[in-house]
């Protein structure tokens, strides 16, 4: 099966598709290790981990990537899947992964990632707000919240 499925001009995709996931990785990490960081940042406080998990679930982290989506680990490891499929798709058993992909990107964006912690964070304070201005699932710059200045 030579040159099945992918030749020519398309031959470079799966690199292409490797480094697009890979980028993606790397926003996942970067918007886990900024949750981190700034639980870390209370937790220096009197009381240490009490400080720290109490104040966490009482704030909305909207700094660094979670200024431009509210979900930017979902969304990281969401866009990384078929950036590996495209890499499994340079040969014929490969393509037939595409359903793994597919549902982890559903998963993540529509029925359990996005929509679960969506429920939890709707308490907190000022997450109106947070909905109001930051993209729900794909990075984009944020939005003024409606009666803002």
């Amino acid at each position: 099966m030579a040159g099945f499925p992918l030749n020519g001009f398309l031959a470079s995709l799966p690199w292409t598709a490797l480094a697009v996931a890979a980028v993606l990785a790397v926003t996942f990490a970067v918007a886990v290790a900024q949750r981190r960081h700034s639980v870390m940042d209370v937790a220096w406080g009197p009381g240490f981990v009490a400080v720290a998990a109490v104040s966490w679930l009482r704030t909305v982290l909207n700094t660094g990537l979670w200024r431009y989506t509210r979900h930017p680990n979902y969304f990281g490891d969401a866009a990384a899947w078929p950036g590996l499929f495209l890499v499994a798709a340079d040969s014929w058993p490969g393509i037939l992964t595409v359903l793994s992909p597919a549902l982890m990107v559903w998963a993540l964006a529509g029925k359990t990632g996005k929509p679960l912690t969506e429920k939890a964070m709707s308490a907190r304070p000022r997450y109106k707000e947070y909905v109001e201005s930051t993209s729900g699932f794909i990075p984009w710059p944020p939005r003024q919240p409606a009666g803002g200045s």
